[in-house]
């Protein structure tokens, strides 16, 4: 049953882990004539246009700027999240706790500093806790299989 259950653990964190490390990915080849984007274009990109949506937010100009910086973390965590899935997925666990939680704190304090006065969206608190749930089942996983 624990195998089972560490099983079912297992495939359901790597499988928001690779969600969250697909999102980066951009579809096709670029283009010789078109401009080249930013890291955050390229994520929105993947994620459907996020960028306008997280500052329809943003009640004014400082609210603005503190959500795009936000998003710059998020952004920041990407390539962490990627490693942390390609390890998991080639059963290699050493190190992937570490580095989920250094992503989730970055991103989620970072925010929260940034913020100071500016409420943030509910999107910042449930990064948080969505990678504290992956961070404990992997960590979980890594001590079942020894």
């Amino acid at each position: 049953m624990a195998v089972g259950t560490s099983s079912s653990m297992l495939g359901g964190a790597l499988l928001l882990l690779l969600v969250l490390s697909s999102a980066i990915d951009v579809h096709g080849g670029s283009s010789s004539s078109a401009a080249p984007r930013s890291p955050l274009d390229e994520l929105c990109i993947g994620l459907g246009g996020c960028i306008e949506s997280a500052l329809a937010h943003a009640k004014n100009v400082k609210a603005r700027k503190v959500m795009r910086s936000c998003l710059q973390l998020y952004v920041g965590a990407v390539p962490r999240l990627q490693w942390a899935a390609r390890s998991v997925a080639a059963g290699r666990y050493s190190g992937v706790p570490d580095v989920l939680e250094a992503a989730y704190r970055d991103v989620s304090q970072g925010c929260s500093s940034l913020a100071g006065e500016v409420a943030l969206p509910k999107e910042n608190n449930e990064f948080f806790m969505m990678a504290f749930v992956v961070h404990a089942v992997v960590d979980r996983v890594q001590r079942i299989i020894g």
